[in-house]
């Protein structure tokens, strides 16, 4: 075994998970909000679930009975289910939007300040424009 088998990981999902945990210091300030957006989006994905159970007691029950006032409470209890995952989905989306922003914006701040303190010679080989744009491009991603 030679030195270089010894520096390569053994699970390539470690230095995914090291990649991962070097964005901690950006996302631990605003980490409860994420948590709770998480969760939201959790509950919210559930309740997706109950859409098609709701269907179905629907063609089972008022649909195959003929009873047309059942169509309408389960049409009813669609709406009111749709309703609720739209407005989920929207707290999840308030929650996220403006710490992300912020920690986007940390981001991008500590890569200006990293490409200021490369020599010259690192931006004489590169124009720019395009190591700013490629830059900014790919925090936007992350």
């Amino acid at each position: 075994m030679t030195t270089s088998d010894a520096a390569a990981p053994d699970h390539p999902d470690r230095s995914t998970v090291r990649s991962l945990l070097r964005l901690w210091p950006y996302v631990r300030p605003v980490r409860a909000r994420l948590f709770c957006a998480a969760f939201v989006a959790v509950v919210a994905s559930c309740l997706a679930l109950v859409f098609p159970l709701i269907l179905k007691w629907m063609v089972d029950g008022p649909v195959t009975g003929h009873d047309p006032a059942g169509v309408w409470l389960g049409a009813l209890y669609l709406l009111l289910l749709g309703i609720a995952e739209a407005v989920l989905f929207g707290l999840r989306r308030w929650l996220v939007a403006r710490p992300l922003a912020g920690v986007e914006a940390a981001m991008r701040a500590d890569l200006y300040r990293h490409l200021q303190r490369l020599p010259v010679a690192f931006h004489d080989r590169w124009a720019s424009g395009q190591l700013l744009s490629r830059a900014t491009t790919d925090l936007m991603l992350v």
